[in-house]
């Protein structure tokens, strides 16, 4: 297990896949694309283990945290230096998602999930919550490995106090879920 972890680590930035990038060099496509150097056999071989680390890994979290505003691209956020919000302030959170499936559509790679919402008090109670309060996706030309979602919540009427925002990720593209959950207090 702690060989996946490593090789996720490493390679989680990469956006083409071992598949793609064998591609790149050989047959048609060699012909069609300008001179390339090749990747190193090892970056290849490493590639293909994630690619196959990727599929059989269950859904899970890089990274999920409030940040002080929307985040234009991947891995460009800025975490939020606290986690206590005003009555009525947005709560913007920004996650990374791995070991999503892939859908297919006329050549093009899918990624999507559908996202369920719940808020609990210090008690456990779920004091708001919404099924499918969000659809975020990506449609790209590879197995894209970095994908970023961020979610914007408004919550009206939550009095000062300790809470727990609860969020599911539900693949489009698989049977695999997982959630996250982060604490929060709104104060006066």
């Amino acid at each position: 297990m702690t060989s996946f972890r490593i090789l996720l680590a490493c390679f989680a930035g990469f956006v083409l896949t071992a598949n793609n990038a064998m591609a790149q060099s050989t047959g048609a496509a060699e012909k069609a694309m300008a001179t390339i150097d090749r990747a190193d056999d090892g970056l290849i071989s490493a590639l293909r283990q994630l690619d196959t680390a990727w599929i059989y890994a269950r859904l899970g979290f890089t990274k999920a945290m409030f940040i002080d505003k929307p985040s234009p691209a991947y891995g460009q956020f800025s975490p939020r230096a606290h986690n206590e919000f005003k009555a009525g302030e947005n709560l913007i959170v920004y996650a990374e998602p791995v070991g999503y499936g892939f859908g297919k559509d006329n050549g093009a790679y899918l990624i999507g999930f559908d996202t369920d919402v719940e808020v609990q008090n210090r008690t456990g109670q779920i004091i708001a919550g919404k099924s499918d309060f969000a659809k975020v996706a990506l449609r790209s030309g590879s197995e894209n490995k970095e994908f970023q979602a961020v979610l914007i919540y408004a919550f009206d009427g939550l009095k000062a106090g300790e809470y727990t925002l609860i969020v599911t990720f539900r693949d489009n593209n698989s049977e695999k879920s997982a959630r996250f959950s982060l604490p929060f207090s709104v104060v006066e």
